[in-house]
């Protein structure tokens, strides 16, 4: 979404944005997105007197963590980025095909031809649900052990295999799902912490948006009272924490430095 690469440039600062919609802007228009907010920022900073930021936003609607490592693997590195930003959404861990997109090329299978298999699968899947996530799907997506979590763990894994081939650094931005009742009962800071702790194991950079977002009422940040994505403030808060990730680390050896 947005602009067309630019032509190759040795002052160009090349940034690749994946994700899912909450990357991609679901509800914004596009220059509110927080991958173009990003930009404007950069390039109004210090650090971009002397260079140009570029950043591109590959977001997906519908996309999980296993699909943005195959984003980064057929596109992005093709793109030759100086830096990866991995939007994270707390049911980036999912990986049956729910979503329309992923139901679209899923292949069929004959158990699904029959109402109550379908409904005995239903409830099967809501077992498991109970079982390692004490009913919460949100936990259960995060399950350690289970195959959601891993397919997490092992994309982060080859995204740091790629990038450090290519020479590229990565930051994972972790957004919350902004609650509609306030932010006093929300459950899963812990699964912030599980995020970063796997993120930070491969060498990638971190930007937890949940301190950030506490700062302001929900309703402030959603799209709308139906709608959690975040809206233009949500993205606005995003670029500018992850604009000061950049530039904070730009003397430091060995990160996504910025010349000065």
């Amino acid at each position: 979404r947005g602009p067309e690469p630019a032509p190759p440039d040795p002052s160009l600062f090349r940034v690749a944005v994946v994700g899912d919609s909450f990357t991609f802007g679901f509800g914004v228009p596009e220059e509110e997105t927080y991958p173009s907010l990003l930009a404007s920022i950069l390039n109004r900073s210090p650090a971009g007197r002397n260079r140009r930021f570029e950043v591109l936003n590959l977001g997906v609607v519908g996309y999980n963590t296993q699909d943005e490592a195959v984003v980064v693997e057929r596109k992005v590195l093709a793109l030759d980025p100086r830096l990866v930003i991995i939007g994270y959404v707390l049911n980036d861990p999912e990986i049956d095909p729910r979503p329309s997109l992923h139901k679209a090329f899923d292949p069929p299978v004959w158990w699904r031809h029959s109402h109550v298999l379908r409904l005995l699968h239903l409830g099967w899947n809501w077992l498991d649900v109970w079982r390692y996530g004490g009913g919460d799907y949100i936990r259960y997506l995060h399950s350690p052990d289970r195959d959601k979590w891993q397919s997490v763990v092992t994309a982060f894994e080859r995204i740091g295999v790629l990038t450090r081939e290519r020479g590229s650094s990565v930051l994972v931005v972790i957004f919350p799902l902004v609650p509609a009742d306030g932010w006093a009962s929300y459950p899963y800071g812990d699964l912030h912490l599980q995020v970063t702790k796997a993120a930070r194991k491969e060498g990638f950079e971190v930007v937890d948006l949940l301190p950030v977002f506490l700062r302001h009422a929900p309703s402030d940040l959603r799209v709308s009272v139906e709608d959690g994505h975040p809206n233009a403030l949500g993205h606005e808060l995003a670029a500018q924490a992850i604009a000061d990730a950049i530039t904070a680390r730009r003397d430091r050896e060995g990160a996504f430095s910025v010349p000065p």
